[in-house]
């Protein structure tokens, strides 16, 4: 961008919402669905967090990614009231919503399965 441009822009830093905030958030979005502090929620936020700071995928999901692989973690049978380990397979059914470039599907698989201790 051009100088005199940037020059009128205000530019502001808005830290990504951790743990509990995000878990507030998600859960706002998706009420009725899930509430903060489920096992499933907790779990998912962990593995997001997880996923987005160990950097081994070329894109890193954001937050419309998160909402959608919940969706379908509910839509694939999962309950709210477990934690992924105990229903994996629900959960890997919809894993790749994570990923917004094809080539992170396998790494996020990967890390799903690591991630509940049978990868």
């Amino acid at each position: 961008m051009p100088d005199a441009f940037l020059r009128r822009c205000a530019f502001l830093y808005i830290d990504y919402p951790k743990g509990g905030e995000l878990e507030a958030i998600v859960a706002s979005r998706l009420r009725g669905v899930f509430e903060a502090g489920s096992p499933l929620l907790r779990d998912v936020v962990g593995f997001y967090e997880h996923v987005r700071a160990e950097g081994r995928l070329n894109k890193a999901p954001g937050t419309a990614e998160l909402l959608q692989f919940l969706q379908a973690a509910r839509v694939n049978g999962a309950d709210p009231r477990r934690s992924i380990a105990q229903q994996r397979e629900a959960i890997l059914r919809g894993v790749q919503l994570l990923a917004k470039m094809n080539h992170d599907i396998g790494p996020l698989e990967s890390a799903l399965k690591s991630w509940t201790g049978n990868g």
